[in-house]
């Protein structure tokens, strides 16, 4: 393994604290804990703490700007949606609010580099959604609202709060989010190319990780 390998693997180690208690009170020896490190191998790879949080804000950056999900033009604008529910879905998870508030208060150039990638994907979704109406494959909807359901929303979904007051599952909650947004966006007739068993294994999968 390739020390940008290990080094990466070791950022996704501390990605679920960071998402649950932000970064104001992480320090060096909770990032080698979580990293499962000693600090010696932890300096060995980090200089300090605002390099680690620089590298995992490049890391959310390159992908909230969607490179691997509108890298393939081949792919049919159904999958593309429901690989933009997932990176959505992703975001709202990782991207938590706890998070980008600590961001703006201790490393503010870094919390502009993650709104501007966010408008970069703002502008290539409704790029897509523009083409996938003119297609006849999408309803003639406000492309910016529909997106901005999954700012509002999926965070809220993603509280364990949500699920104690309406008596839900997280997991039920979220999948019965993502068949409503396929039938505001997706055209009756071409909702049968939709792969719900995929979705349900995708929020499965996030949901155990951040268990």
């Amino acid at each position: 393994m390739t020390a940008a390998n290990k080094r990466e693997k070791y950022l996704y180690k501390i990605m679920p604290y960071m998402r649950k208690n932000g970064l104001s009170i992480l320090k060096m020896d909770d990032i080698a804990k979580y990293m499962d490190i000693s600090k010696a191998t932890l300096y060995k790879h980090f200089q300090s703490k605002e390099e680690i949080v620089e590298c995992i804000v490049n890391l959310y950056a390159n992908y909230i700007r969607g490179q691997e999900v509108f890298a393939d033009k081949n792919t049919s604008f159904v999958q593309q949606f429901q690989n933009i529910s997932e990176q959505s879905l992703m975001l709202a998870a990782y991207v938590s609010d706890i998070f980008l508030q600590d961001l703006l208060t201790l490393f503010p150039a870094l919390h502009e580099k993650i709104m501007f990638a966010q408008k970069e994907r703002n502008q290539q979704l409704n790029q897509f959604f523009v083409a996938g109406i003119q297609e006849g494959i999408f309803n003639p909807v406000n492309s910016d609202i529909f997106m901005m359901q999954d700012e509002l929303v999926l965070r809220r979904l993603l509280d364990p709060s949500f699920s104690i007051q309406y008596d839900i599952t997280m997991k039920r909650a979220i999948l019965d989010f993502y068949k409503m947004k396929a039938y505001q966006m997706i055209s009756p007739k071409h909702l049968s190319a939709l792969d719900e068993n995929a979705m349900e294994t995708i929020v499965s999968t996030l949901i155990q990780k951040l268990n």
